[in-house]
C-alpha cells in the first residue's frame, strides 16, 4: 500500500517538475536512490500465488485506485500532455483501469507476475519510454511544492532539501548540473542544418571555477538537446585555467562551408583576472577550435594561439570574449568595398581611461590571420549620460557584439555595439542591497557616428544608448540567423539572489534567457511622453516626429511552445472613486506560461499591473507607474525563505502620445518559467528577474489597478501554458 498511499498524497501538484539529469562523476540523482522512502517493502514470496478474496479492504483499495486513475487523467490533461500526445494518455489510463479491476480479487504481486500483468507493464513502459523520447517532453515526478513540510521549512528558515526546491526552468536552456554563466558561440550550422549554442560551465560545482563549455543543439530553434558532457575543457597549456567566452563562424578555417564550424575563444593561463587588479600580460589569448558535430565537441587548432596578448601600447584591465562576423558598413568605411574580410572585436578596458573593444580585421579565407586595427570606442570611465535610462557604462566591457539593424519600413539603418559593462559607480549601500552582480554589471547598447582616426581606424562616437535588459541579464552573445535575416541574442540569467545553501541543495546555478531578436524599433508621429521631455529620453533617437532605438524582443519562434490558450474577453476598467481593484484572470497551477495583456494608461493614471499568485500567500507584483515612468517587479512577498534576496527589479519605461492626442497602450508580454520572469513592454523595454516561491509555480493571476479617475482600463489579454522544450543527451 505504500506506493498507492504516496500517489494519493501527491496526486496532481501543479504541472510537475521536469526530470533532472544524472550528475557527472558518479554523483547520482538522489531521487534515483534505492533508499527512496516511497518504495514499497517487498512482500513475502510465499504470497505470490495466494489469491486475495474480496474484502472490505480490497474494495476500498479498488475504489482508491480507480479514483487515482481518474486523477491521473486529470493531471495529464491539465499538464498539457493530452493536447500534445493524446496516445500517451490511453495506455496509461487503461493500465490503471485494468489493474484496478483485477486488484480486488488478486494481490498486486499476483497481477504483476501474470501474463496480463506483464502485458500491462509493457504498455505502461512503452508509453513512458515514448514520452521520454519525445522532444521537449520530460518525465515528471509529482511536485512536493504544496507539502506542508516544505512550507514550514521556508517559514522557519530551515535546512533546504532538494525535494522542496522546485525552481528548475522548463524551457530556459541550462546544463544538466553545476554552475553556468556566459552564452558561447551561438550560431547556425548551415551544412548540418542545426542551431548550436554553448555556455560557460563548471560541471562539478555550483561556483565559478575551472571553466569549460557546455553545448546545446536544435533543429527548429524551439526544442533543444543539451549535452550531458562538456564540449571543450581547459586542458591545453595555453587555456588550462579556463576556456572563456567565444564566437562561432559557419565554416572551416579556410572559410568553406563544408560541415565544419569554427570558434574563436579566450584561452586563459593566469588568474585572477579583474578590472580592479593589475593585469597580467598574456593571461588571456585568442585561440581557435573546430567542430564537425554542430558544437557538441570541439577540437583545438594546431596553430594556437593566434593572438597572444592585447594591445601593448596601453594599460589594459581586460582583453577577452572575441566576437566575429561580417560587418559591411565598417569594411566599406575602411576599404570602399565589401566581401573580403570578417571583423573581430575583443572586449576590455584601458585603465583609468575608458572601457572599450578593440577591432581586428580577419582574412575570410584564413581565419587564423587577424590584423589589429585599433580601439573601436573611446568614451570615459564610468560614463553615464543618463542615470535613469542607461545606468552607466562602467570601467570594463565584456562580451561585446556588433550589428547593423534596419527599421521595418527600411527608412533607418544604424550600427550598434552591444556590450556587458562591469565596474559601475555605485555606493556600498546599493551594492549591499542589490548584490554584487546586479549593482556592478549591466547589459547595454550604444550607437553613434563613425570617424576614421588617422584615416584608417574606425571609431564610433557615442550618440544614443540604453539597456538590452534592466534586470538579471548579462553577457549577451548573438549571431546573425540567415534563416530569419535577424540577429538573435541570449543572455546569462544569474542565480545571484540565492544563498549558497540552496545552490548546494539543488546543485545547479544559472540559466540562459529566452532567445531574443535584436530589433530597431520605431514609433512614428510622436508628440509627447508621459512625463519626460522627449529629448531627455537617452535611449531613443528622434528623427523628426519618429523615435527609434534598439531592443531585444522574444524571438517569434518561442511562440511554438504555446499550448493551452485562455483569452481575456472582457475589458477590465476602473470606476471613479473605487480605489484598489483586483480582477482574477484564472486560478490554476502553472509552472510555465506566457501572459500578454494591454491597458490604457494616461499621465494621471495610478499604477497598473498584474499580480502572480504563487500560493501560500506568496505573490509577485509586476506593475507600471505612469507618474514615475517605471516598470517595477515587486518581489518582496515572492517567497517565505527569509534569506533569499527580494529587492525590486526596476526598469524605466514610458508611453508616447500621438498628434491626435491619443496614447499608446501599455503592452506587457510576460514569460514565467518556475523561477525566471522575463517582462517585455511595448517591444522596446525588457527586465528579467528570479523569484523563488515554495511552489515554483503560479496558482493564479490578478489584474491590479488603483485609479480614482477611471483613466486606466485593461483592454485585452491572453494566457498560454508553455511546454518543456529541453531534453538531455549523452
Amino acid at each position: 500500500m505504500e506506493k498507492l498511499e504516496e500517489l494519493e498524497r501527491d496526486e496532481c501538484n501543479g504541472e510537475g517538475e521536469a526530470q533532472r539529469p544524472e550528475r557527472k562523476n558518479g554523483k547520482r540523482d538522489r531521487r534515483e536512490s534505492h533508499d527512496d522512502p516511497r518504495a514499497a517493502d517487498p512482500k513475502d514470496s510465499n504470497d505470490l500465488h495466494k489469491p486475495s478474496l474480496p474484502s472490505l479492504v480490497s474494495f476500498v483499495r479498488w475504489i482508491s485506485i480507480s479514483r487515482v486513475s481518474s486523477r491521473l487523467f486529470h493531471c495529464l490533461y491539465s499538464a498539457g500532455l493530452s493536447s500534445d500526445i493524446p496516445w500517451l494518455v490511453i495506455p496509461l489510463l487503461l493500465t490503471c483501469i485494468l489493474y484496478s479491476s483485477l486488484s480486488p480479487f488478486y494481490s498486486s504481486e499476483m497481477v504483476s507476475q501474470s501474463a496480463v500483468g506483464k502485458a500491462m507493464a509493457m504498455v505502461a513502459a512503452a508509453a513512458v519510454a515514448s514520452a521520454a523520447a519525445t522532444p521537449g517532453l520530460a518525465i515528471r515526478r509529482p511536485s512536493s511544492s504544496h507539502n506542508s513540510t516544505c512550507l514550514e521549512l521556508a517559514k522557519s528558515n530551515g535546512t533546504a532539501t532538494e525535494d522542496c526546491l522546485n525552481w528548475r526552468p522548463q524551457f530556459h536552456i541550462q546544463p544538466p548540473q553545476g554552475w553556468m554563466n556566459d552564452p558561447c558561440a551561438p550560431g547556425y550550422d548551415s551544412a548540418n542544418r542545426k542551431y548550436h549554442l554553448g555556455m560557460q560551465w563548471t560541471p562539478d560545482g555550483i561556483a565559478w571555477a575551472n571553466i569549460s563549455w557546455g553545448a546545446a543543439v536544435s533543429d527548429d530553434f524551439v526544442n533543444w538537446q543539451i549535452s550531458r558532457k562538456t564540449s571543450i575543457e581547459p586542458e591545453a597549456s595555453y587555456d588550462y585555467l579556463g576556456v572563456f567566452t567565444g564566437a562561432a563562424f559557419d565554416g572551416a578555417i579556410d572559410g568553406k562551408k563544408n560541415g565544419t564550424i569554427t570558434t574563436a575563444y579566450t584561452a586563459v593561463d593566469a588568474l585572477p583576472i579583474t578590472w580592479r587588479n593589475n593585469y597580467t600580460r598574456g593571461s588571456e589569448s585568442v585561440a581557435l577550435a573546430f567542430s564537425e558535430d554542430s558544437g557538441i565537441t570541439w577540437e583545438r587548432y594546431d596553430g594556437n594561439v593566434i593572438i597572444e596578448d592585447g594591445p601593448t601600447d596601453v594599460d589594459i584591465v581586460g582583453w577577452r570574449d572575441p566576437y566575429i562576423a561580417t560587418w559591411p558598413s565598417v569594411e566599406q568605411l575602411i576599404h570602399n568595398e565589401t566581401g573580403n574580410f570578417l571583423y573581430g572585436i575583443v572586449s576590455g578596458g584601458i585603465r583609468d581611461t575608458t572601457p572599450t573593444t578593440w577591432l581586428y580585421e580577419i582574412d575570410s579565407n584564413a581565419l587564423q590571420n587577424w590584423r589589429y586595427v585599433g580601439p573601436l570606442v573611446d568614451i570615459e570611465m564610468q560614463y553615464d549620460p543618463s542615470p535613469k535610462w542607461i545606468g552607466g557604462y562602467g570601467a570594463n566591457f565584456e562580451v561585446c557584439n556588433f550589428l547593423t539593424a534596419t527599421s521595418a519600413d527600411k527608412s533607418i539603418t544604424r550600427d550598434y555595439i552591444v556590450c556587458g559593462c562591469e565596474g559601475k559607480n555605485v555606493t556600498a549601500e546599493v551594492a549591499a542591497e542589490q548584490g554584487s552582480f546586479r549593482s556592478d554589471k549591466g547589459q547595454t547598447w550604444f550607437q553613434g557616428d563613425w570617424t576614421l582616426v588617422n584615416g584608417s581606424v574606425p571609431q564610433m562616437g557615442y550618440k544614443h544608448g540604453g539597456r538590452i535588459d534592466y534586470g538579471d541579464y548579462y553577457a549577451g552573445n548573438s549571431f546573425y540567423d540567415p534563416l530569419t535575416d535577424a540577429h538573435v541574442i541570449w543572455g546569462w540569467v544569474a542565480e545571484d539572489d540565492l544563498p549558497t545553501r540552496f545552490l548546494e541543495a539543488q546543485f545547479w546555478a544559472g540559466s540562459l534567457s529566452l532567445p531574443r531578436t535584436m530589433t530597431l524599433w520605431t514609433v512614428e508621429g510622436v508628440k509627447a511622453a508621459l512625463q519626460s521631455v522627449l529629448s531627455d529620453i537617452a535611449s531613443a533617437e528622434a528623427t523628426g516626429s519618429t523615435l527609434s532605438g534598439l531592443a531585444a524582443i522574444p524571438d517569434a519562434r518561442v511562440h511554438s511552445m504555446r499550448r493551452e490558450h485562455t483569452a481575456i474577453k472582457k475589458a477590465k476598467s476602473c470606476k471613479a472613486g473605487t480605489g484598489l481593484q483586483r480582477e482574477t484572470l484564472f486560478k490554476a497551477s502553472h509552472a510555465s506560461f506566457e501572459l500578454k495583456v494591454s491597458a490604457k494608461v494616461g499621465p494621471a493614471s495610478s499604477p497598473v499591473g498584474v499580480r502572480l499568485l504563487h500560493g501560500n500567500d506568496e505573490t509577485t507584483l509586476i506593475s507600471f507607474s505612469a507618474a514615475d515612468e517605471q516598470i517595477t517587479i515587486d518581489r518582496t512577498n515572492s517567497t517565505y525563505w527569509p534569506d533569499i534576496r527580494t529587492v525590486d527589479e526596476i526598469a524605466p519605461h514610458t508611453l508616447f502620445q500621438f498628434a491626435d492626442d491619443t496614447w499608446e497602450t501599455l503592452d506587457f508580454d510576460i514569460f514565467y518559467d518556475r523561477s525566471i520572469i522575463e517582462v517585455f513592454a511595448n517591444g522596446r523595454t525588457a527586465v528579467t528577474t528570479r523569484v523563488y516561491p515554495v511552489s515554483g509555480a503560479v496558482e493564479g493571476i490578478e489584474l491590479v489597478y488603483d485609479d480614482a479617475d477611471g483613466v486606466s482600463a485593461f483592454v485585452s489579454g491572453d494566457i498560454w501554458t508553455l511546454k518543456n522544450s529541453l531534453t538531455y543527451i549523452d
